[in-house]
């Protein structure tokens, strides 16, 4: 999946090689296992899994653009969780809205 929006760039002509090594980097950091911010951590939480991700970046000699990647493809189901709340309390205001409109038609 990163691969193919790295590949869908304009301007960026990447092989199937690369594709292949973009994978498997992907694969590796997942297999490091690092902790995951969930959101709803402390800031000393938060503080130590970053410490704990950067190390594993450079065990991994990941450049700064891939640590980049290979973070925010582990953030991808907190932000859909993020995105999730968000549209739960849109819902509910939209409610709230037509609900006043219909009482000032009645």
């Amino acid at each position: 999946m990163l691969s193919q929006l790295v590949t869908n760039q304009p301007g960026k002509q990447r092989g199937a090689g690369q594709e292949e090594a973009d994978t498997s980097k992907i694969r590796e950091f997942l297999r490091m296992n690092p902790s995951s911010f969930t959101g709803s951590s402390t800031i000393k939480d938060l503080e130590n899994i970053s410490e704990e991700v950067k190390q594993v970046f450079d065990v991994m000699h990941v450049t700064d653009t891939a640590r980049v990647e290979l973070a925010s493809y582990q953030m991808k189901n907190v932000s859909r969780t993020w995105f999730d709340q968000w549209k739960g309390v849109e819902l509910r205001m939209h409610h709230l809205r037509v609900g006043q409109v219909l009482k000032t038609l009645s």
